[in-house]
């Protein structure tokens, strides 16, 4: 019999998985995209800026989103697993 300040199964913190060289690609990548970009919005001429900008806009969160994004979740209750298109939950029961 345990007493009423102890509980039967100890509680542990969600703990959380990702890729350590997927989230460095993404960091250089957005490196890369940012030192392009800013050289193009600053020395470009004519339509050069617009069209880097745009490049931007449609870059940076796709990286966000395929290389920091995805993550394991794992708790007590389920394991969630986060990924660019969805997010799946599966209960360990």
């Amino acid at each position: 019999m345990t007493s009423p300040d102890q509980s039967p199964e100890p509680a542990y913190a969600e703990r959380v998985f990702r890729s350590p060289a997927g989230i460095a690609g993404g960091v250089l990548l957005l490196a890369l995209a940012a030192w392009m970009g800013i050289d193009a919005l600053v020395r470009g001429h004519g339509s050069t800026p617009w069209f880097a900008l745009a490049g931007l806009l449609l870059a940076v969160p796709l990286v966000v989103a395929f290389t920091m994004r995805p993550a394991v979740f794992a708790d007590d209750d389920r394991l969630r697993i986060r990924n660019p298109f969805r997010t799946i939950l599966l209960p360990w029961a």
